[in-house]
């Protein structure tokens, strides 16, 4: 399921991606288990909190204490609501 406003939103790859940058607290790390160029996970992330108007991920610049990105509330809740969409979706297809 992917998720439109003016352009391609949020579907399954975005919503892994951000997936697994909550558990690694990394986006080049969410890459590299998914086997994505980092500039194509950057690209994903841009396009999507452009066009749904949101920040999906704050970041902090490595250093002594290391970088990291962590998702924002509006990335949790987008998340939910897909999770919410495709549950209903495939319930409506086993009732078939």
């Amino acid at each position: 399921m992917t998720l439109y406003n003016e352009d391609y939103s949020f579907g399954n790859g975005l919503y892994r991606l951000l997936l697994l940058i909550d558990e690694y607290k990394s986006v080049n790390r969410a890459c590299k288990e998914m086997k994505m160029a980092y500039s194509k996970a950057y690209k994903m992330i841009i396009r999507s909190e452009k066009d749904l108007n949101c920040k999906l991920l704050v970041g902090k610049i490595g250093g002594k204490g290391g970088g990291g990105s962590t998702l924002t509330e509006e990335a949790r809740k987008l998340m939910s609501f897909y999770e919410q969409i495709n549950k209903k979706q495939k319930n409506l297809l086993k009732k078939k």
